[in-house]
């Protein structure tokens, strides 16, 4: 199970800060890319980040209802 771990700053919910696999927590050593994805059709706004943590790459997504997903980049 990944878990996404989030810096709230004086915006709310603003980047990644750690991933928690298997009650392990490491920290996001470094935000590669950051893009803001919008659908035409809705005009809701996902945030994607491409991130550098554990020796891996992971896809982080912020989706429009607030709820983050993380997957192992391959």
């Amino acid at each position: 199970m990944l878990e996404v771990k989030i810096y709230c700053g004086y915006k709310g919910e603003e980047r990644p800060r750690a991933i928690v696999i298997n009650n392990k927590e490491f920290l996001i050593e470094k935000i590669l890319y950051k893009e803001i994805k919008e659908d035409y059709k809705t005009r809701e706004r996902k945030t994607v980040f491409i991130c550098f943590c554990n020796n891996k790459y992971y896809k982080i997504i912020k989706l429009p209802n607030n709820q983050w997903e993380c997957y192992e980049q391959k």
